[in-house]
C-alpha cells in the first residue's frame, strides 16, 4: 500500500518504517498495553501487528496455567476469533486502499 501512495521509493520506505514502528508501539512491544495511556490504546486498536502478536501469545500460552492472568496483564483481551477478524478486515482494507491509489494514479497519467 505504501508504494502506491507515495511517489518516491525512499519516501515510501521511510514512511513504511515509521508506520511499522507505530504499529509495534500498538502491538505492545514497547509498552504494556494493560497499563498504557489512551493514545497507545487507540494505536493498538488500529494496529494489525497487535492482533497478530496477541494470536501468537495466545498460542504460546495455550497450555499454561497462567494463560488468563498473563493475557490480561499485557492487555491482550480481544480473543482469538476477534483477532482473526480484525486482521482479515485490515488486510482487505489495505488491499482496497492500495488498489484505489493505483487506479487513481494510473488515471492521472
Amino acid at each position: 500500500m505504501w508504494g502506491s501512495i507515495v511517489y518516491k521509493e525512499n519516501e515510501a520506505t521511510a514512511s513504511g518504517v515509521a508506520y511499522m514502528m507505530i504499529s509495534a508501539l500498538g502491538a505492545g512491544q514497547f509498552v504494556n498495553l494493560g497499563t498504557s495511556s489512551l493514545a497507545v490504546k487507540f494505536i493498538a486498536a488500529i494496529s494489525p501487528v497487535r492482533y497478530s502478536v496477541e494470536r501468537i501469545f495466545r498460542r504460546l500460552l495455550s497450555t499454561s496455567f497462567y494463560e488468563t492472568p498473563l493475557l490480561h496483564f499485557f492487555g491482550f483481551t480481544a480473543g482469538d476469533k476477534e483477532c482473526l477478524q480484525a486482521m482479515a478486515q485490515m488486510a482487505v482494507t489495505f488491499f482496497v486502499l492500495g488498489w484505489v491509489f493505483i487506479v487513481y494514479r494510473s488515471n492521472r497519467l
